[in-house]
């Protein structure tokens, strides 16, 4: 590769690296908020408090349109397909402020940068779109997913409480719509703004049924649908709600004892994976830190790199399958 070449090549990766730092940045949600008076606070009682007690206005914000909405029908069609509409609600259920929109944006700019600054380092064709499907696909999605997963394990052990607090709310002759705002003001997030939404939802028109499918579509969690459907057996059938809310409050918590007790006996096992996982990669990695001309024959010759794809190929495999065999259901 002629060195004039070589200024653009790191030009191009450097704007790559700038735009999917400022992605990761926008998706971790780095400078969305401030003060340590917000952090005390749930994101919707923030936006409240920002707009001057205008809950209209902090429910528009929090509230996501679909992604078609407003598009041509051709686009429409494009951007309701299964695939968009998974990246969607990903989205959507990982609490990011960015929008959909935004994170297919920083992608495409991202891949596209990516892509050219591998072509002036001489990469092959096929190469580049593998790098930069990864770099610029692969990572905001992985990292969009670990955010949902944290956010919605953070939701399932705060359900308990706030369950509880609903039933102590009904206890006292409180209506459902009043202990749902009472957790929305005194619970800390993700709950209490989930809450809050369902709570502004049925202020504006919604009942609480269909308030609660909502709910249920934006997390798509087993436990937020069975205690949905423990509201709507009483609302079917009669009887005590609280006492229904209390039952289902008491076998949360067991199941999270239960599941705790699980992921304390399997530790062990769960950081064999993990070091067996990450040895192959540490050993390459120091062997091209020693050596760093080590596999470059792997370049000319086809019998090598047959031979490393199909150890690279070996090595995910076993991740995963070691990844399959650790993680245990409750």
């Amino acid at each position: 590769m002629p060195n004039a070449s070589l200024p653009m090549a790191y030009g191009l990766m450097a704007v790559a690296v700038v735009v999917l730092i400022f992605g990761i940045r926008a998706l971790s949600g780095g400078g969305a908020a401030g003060g340590e008076t917000k952090k005390k606070l749930n994101r919707r009682l923030s936006l409240i408090a920002e707009h001057g007690d205008d809950s209209r206005a902090a429910y528009e914000q929090l509230r996501r349109h679909s992604i078609s909405e407003g598009a041509s029908p051709w686009l429409a069609r494009i951007l309701e397909s299964r695939w968009i509409h998974a990246l969607d609600n990903l989205v959507l259920s990982s609490g990011v402020t960015i929008s959909t929109q935004r994170v297919m944006l920083y992608s495409t700019i991202g891949f596209a940068f990516a892509f050219l600054g591998l072509d002036f380092l001489g990469l092959g064709f096929v190469a580049r779109l593998v790098c930069g499907a990864v770099l610029a696909i692969g990572l905001p999605l992985g990292l969009l997913r670990v955010i949902r997963r944290r956010r919605l394990d953070k939701l399932v052990a705060q359900l308990p409480d706030a369950v509880e607090m609903l039933v102590r709310s009904l206890r006292a002759g409180h209506p459902v719509m009043t202990g749902i705002n009472l957790v929305a003001q005194e619970m800390m997030d993700p709950i209490g703004t989930e809450f809050g939404l369902v709570f502004d939802e049925m202020s504006y028109g919604l009942d609480i049924r269909e308030a609660l499918e909502k709910l249920a579509d934006r997390l798509r969690l087993l436990e937020i649908d069975y205690m949905i459907v423990a509201i709507r057996v009483q609302q079917g059938t009669g009887g005590s709600l609280a006492e229904i809310l209390t039952s289902f409050a008491g076998v949360m918590r067991q199941r999270q004892l239960l599941h705790a007790k699980v992921k304390a006996l399997s530790a062990e096992a769960r950081l064999s994976g993990k070091v067996l996982g990450g040895l192959p990669i540490l050993v390459v990695g120091v062997l091209i830190l020693l050596n760093p001309h080590y596999y470059d024959e792997a370049r000319t010759d086809a019998g090598l790199r047959f031979v490393l794809g199909g150890a690279v190929f070996l090595a995910l495999t076993g991740i995963l399958l070691l990844r399959r065999f650790t993680d245990i259901k409750v």
